[in-house]
């Protein structure tokens, strides 16, 4: 018996019709959107944090880090898995920190005054990040130039009106 051009359309209808019917939500198979609306919002419609979709937390050489610690020729990094960051030395004062992103993802932190302790842990970190980082530092001792610069212009304004 030959199997004509309906037959043979029929059938594939019908195995195609099967396997999608083995995919419908409710089955366990595949979530349906619904469910993974539900998973990644807190149920009022708002994305929850980035958190829920990172398995693990991490920072830069977090593979070096020793209970959230990291010491490396006598120097001490603090990680910071809520901000993604390598600290060193006092973060309490924002503006007396660098804030250097890394070639990998993350930032590494540095209080100004432990620029010297940076210096003796360079070799911990990849040539790309050496690269960053001397620019940044750079850029930063730069501007810091260019800050005294116009305090020292601004006193010297202030003292020509003084002798007027």
């Amino acid at each position: 018996m030959a199997i004509t051009g309906i037959d043979m359309e029929s059938n594939m209808k019908d195995r195609v019709s099967s396997y999608l019917d083995t995919f419908k939500p409710g089955k366990g198979q595949v979530p349906s959107f619904q469910d993974s609306l539900k998973a990644a919002t807190d149920g009022q419609g708002k994305i929850r944090s980035k958190e829920v979709f990172r398995p693990e937390k991490r920072v830069p050489y977090s593979n070096m880090a020793k209970d959230g610690i990291i010491q490396y020729n006598g120097v001490v990094f603090v990680c910071d898995y809520e901000m993604n960051s390598l600290c060193l030395g006092d973060m309490t004062k924002p503006d007396k920190v660098l804030s250097i992103p890394l070639s990998g993802g993350g930032v590494l932190k540095v209080n100004r005054d432990d620029i010297d302790s940076l210096a003796r842990a360079i070799g911990m970190f990849s040539p790309e990040d050496v690269n960053l980082i001397m620019r940044a530092l750079a850029q930063d001792a730069q501007c810091s130039r260019k800050m005294n610069e116009i305090e020292d212009m601004k006193s010297e304004v202030g003292e020509e009106k003084i002798k007027s």
